[in-house]
């Protein structure tokens, strides 16, 4: 019930603050993903999933927000479960609220950020985190954006009935994420993706998650209306996934994603 509240929450509050702020930029986007090798706790079985993920992106007169809503369906290797899961990061842009420049060699902008992660599956596990910190903007050539996020990672899940996944410690989370579009034969194309080092607390252990993925404007070559369409690849890298040892996955997964 506390992550259904809060997805209900992201998509509130980004609309709330579509309508009372002056938004530089209010990005949406909706993935459609499969991937065959996708592995859970105590089974040994390669788990087919199929994703649906909404994400949002926005800059707004006093920061920016990132968030996204991933719907996961297992197949029978998991008994068909079901899972929602979310992350909110809203930033509070340290050189807006001061009206100041921030610029220093290749730093651009330092935010406070307060983020969360939350979800819930059909067979139990609730994770929570807070993870509350900065972010710092860069200027790098070519890239549209690359930030590092360094917050507290702070770990409330619970698994069945409520119990503590016993992780309820505080340990540190170093995300740096990236956009860095291209071209290649007047085909335009967009590496992006994430790094999460997610540090050893309580009975978890240290995690490393991350999903590159290369995509490539599909109205480049059917004739339809550009930076809409995408098709493309993401590849997903999680070590010691939920901060459980050696539970490892490492495989492709088909990436098709509409942008408004």
């Amino acid at each position: 019930m506390k992550s259904i509240t809060f997805f209900l929450l992201i998509i509130f509050h980004i609309f709330t603050l579509h309508a009372t702020q002056t938004n530089t930029h209010n990005y949406w986007n909706v993935q459609a993903l499969y991937g065959t090798k996708f592995k859970e706790p105590f089974n040994p079985a390669n788990v087919h999933k199929t994703l649906m993920t909404i994400e949002n992106s926005s800059k707004w007169n006093w920061g920016n927000s990132f968030a996204f809503i991933d719907i996961a369906k297992s197949d029978t290797h998991d008994h068909d479960a079901t899972s929602l899961y979310a992350e909110w990061y809203p930033s509070a842009s340290l050189a807006n609220i001061s009206n100041s420049d921030l610029n220093f060699g290749i730093v651009k902008d330092i935010s406070l950020t307060a983020g969360i992660n939350a979800g819930h599956k059909s067979t139990g596990a609730n994770p929570l985190v807070y993870l509350p910190g900065i972010t710092v903007d860069l200027t790098l050539p070519s890239f549209v954006f690359f930030n590092l996020g360094i917050y507290a990672y702070i770990d409330r899940g619970t698994i069945n009935n409520g119990r503590s996944n016993g992780c309820h410690q505080t340990g540190l989370q170093v995300t740096p994420a990236w956009l860095l579009p291209f071209t290649i034969s007047k085909t335009n194309l967009r590496f992006e993706g994430f790094l999460d080092y997610i540090s050893s607390h309580g009975e978890c252990y240290e995690q490393l998650l991350t999903q590159p993925r290369i995509s490539f404007d599909a109205g480049d070559i059917f004739s339809i209306s550009s930076n809409h369409f995408f098709m493309g690849i993401e590849y997903q890298y999680w070590h010691n996934k939920f901060g459980i040892k050696n539970l490892d996955e490492s495989f492709p997964q088909a990436l098709l994603m509409y942008r408004f």
